[in-house]
């Protein structure tokens, strides 16, 4: 008799402890789909994070080549002034030359 109670208790409990089961499957199933969403979630800030590195690599490559670029640009107009310079100065010494001559006549 024993052993009966035990096969029917654990049938009862069997039967009862069904709903129960198929809700913790229910809720599994739906922490899987969260897990999985975060997961795709976690793909796209990945490949966030690529394309701002790139852009950050872009941008950087933009300022030297743009530093670099107006380096030479620079030293150029320098060069054109200071030739303006020189030719002012030498027009100039020839105007104060030409002045005095004009003056002494």
């Amino acid at each position: 008799m024993n052993d009966e109670l035990k096969e029917l208790l654990r049938s009862v409990l069997k039967e009862e402890l069904k709903p129960i089961h198929q809700q913790l499957d229910k809720f599994d199933k739906r922490f899987d789909e969260v897990d999985s969403r975060f997961s795709k979630i976690d793909e796209r800030f990945d490949e966030v994070d690529h394309c701002l590195q790139t852009i950050e690599g872009d941008v950087k490559s933009l300022i030297d080549n743009m530093i670099n670029g107006l380096g030479p640009y620079f030293e150029r107009i320098t060069e054109q002034i200071d030739e303006v310079i020189e030719t002012t100065n030498k027009q100039q010494v020839i105007i104060e030359a030409l002045s005095a001559r004009t003056l002494k006549h």
